[in-house]
């Protein structure tokens, strides 16, 4: 599944306000803590850039267009 993420908000989270939680991208297993809106939309984005340049952190689908797996 490319480019999917699971996203867990802490209870105390109040929306849109004090965004806090965990995100997890599900093609690399890479995590990350948040603390707000800002620190979760900076994650995403590096995630999404590493796809795309295909990196060594990129998932296969994105390193290998030829993937079909």
């Amino acid at each position: 599944m490319r480019c999917a993420f699971v996203v867990r908000l802490e209870p105390k989270s109040s929306l849109p306000d004090e965004l806090e939680g965990w995100v997890e991208e599900v093609d690399s297993g890479k995590e990350c803590r948040f603390h707000s809106k800002d620190q979760l939309i900076l994650f995403l984005q590096e995630c999404r850039q590493a796809q795309l340049a295909g990196g060594p952190d990129a998932p296969a689908s994105a390193r290998d267009p030829d993937y079909r797996g």
